[in-house]
This record gives C-alpha cells, sequence and structure tokens, in this order.
C-alpha cells in the first residue's frame, strides 16, 4: 500500500479499536466506526472485508511490536533465567495495560467469533518460543520445557492479572507488577537445571 493508504488504514484500525473498547464487538457498528474515523462504510470496506476482519487486524497487529521484543529478548544474550525474567517482566506489564485488558474481555466475550486469535495467533507463537527456549538451554533431566512454560504462564496470568480481568481490581503499578513477574520466575526457577 502507498504511505497515504497507510495511514488511512491504521487511523480506521485506530478509530474502530477506541469504539470497541467502548462499546463492544456487538454493540459497534461499522457506521459507528466511520462516524468516529470520520469517513464512509465504503472506505472502510476498502480497507478491511468485514467488522470481524477489522477486529482481528487491530488485535494481531497491535500486538506484533511487542511479541517481537518479546521474542528478542527470549533469544537474547545472557543466563536463562535472566531471559526469562525479563520476558516475564515486559509480558505482565503488557497484558496488565487498561488497553490489553479491553481487547481480551473483548475476545472473551466474542470466543466463538475469535478463538482463532488466541489458538494461532502471537499469544499462542509466544509461549511456543518460551518453551523453545527452556528447551535450548536445558539438557532434558528433570524438566519437560512445554509445562514448564505453562507454568509460567498460569503464573503471570492468575492472581492480579485475572482480578484485572474480572474487574475486581485496577491494575497495580509497575513495580508492582515487576515483583509480581520476578515471583513467578523465581517460582519456576528450581524448576530449570541448566
Amino acid at each position: 500500500m502507498r504511505q497515504k493508504t497507510e495511514a488511512k488504514r491504521q487511523q480506521i484500525m485506530a478509530g474502530a479499536a477506541r469504539v470497541f473498547e467502548q462499546r463492544g464487538y456487538q454493540g459497534t457498528t461499522l457506521n459507528d466506526i466511520a462516524r468516529e474515523v470520520g469517513c464512509s462504510k465504503v472506505t472502510i470496506y476498502n480497507y478491511f472485508k468485514s467488522r470481524e476482519d477489522l477486529l482481528k487486524a487491530i488485535i494481531v497487529e497491535g500486538a506484533r511490536p511487542t511479541m517481537d521484543h518479546l521474542r528478542a529478548q527470549l533469544a537474547g544474550e545472557g543466563a536463562l533465567i535472566d531471559r526469562l525474567r525479563a520476558f516475564g517482566r515486559t509480558y505482565l506489564i503488557l497484558v496488565m495495560n487498561a488497553y490489553s485488558l479491553a481487547m481480551m474481555r473483548l475476545m472473551i466475550a466474542e470466543n466463538d467469533n475469535f478463538a482463532d486469535i488466541f489458538a494461532e495467533g502471537s499469544e499462542h507463537d509466544i509461549w511456543l518460543h518460551v518453551s523453545a527456549a527452556i528447551e535450548a538451554e536445558t539438557d532434558g533431566e528433570l524438566v519437560d520445557a512445554g509445562e514448564l512454560a505453562a507454568a509460567l504462564r498460569a503464573l503471570l496470568h492468575g492472581g492480579s492479572h485475572y482480578q484485572c480481568l474480572i474487574g475486581a481490581q485496577t491494575p497495580p503499578e509497575i513495580d508492582a507488577l515487576i515483583a509480581e513477574a520476578d515471583q513467578a520466575i523465581d517460582i519456576i526457577s528450581g524448576c530449570l537445571k541448566t
């Protein structure tokens, strides 16, 4: 796409994200999005096949830069535990921001329409990278890399993330999130034999 059309595409995605966050997927029409963006429905259809296609693009493309950064942290230099700690901190800060929580709530509410984003998307992919990083650094004794990655995921998504997701609390400050991520890494560190 030419730069001008890519800028319009990004403008549509940003406006749609605001409306989806406020009204939910079912409560949002393409007319609502067009009003927010200041364009016509035809313009939206020039870029996206459907409202569903638009939401998928927002979620997948919005997560791409952060997921690339997380993969780079896992593949970086240094001890595995240090790379996992950096990953855990960044990941928890990412999933605890208001926008991520809103998008996750939206995807949970619309699970029938968006289950493939979870099953095949960047969230699934990043945990395969965690498992691969563990596998590459361990000698295969005493640890199943996939199970350990799943345990880390459960630890990071438990606690305050779950409470924030259901609206029982507001996201903690960054220092508290870092401490929570560090605690999760400390728990799994005893299972690592490198």
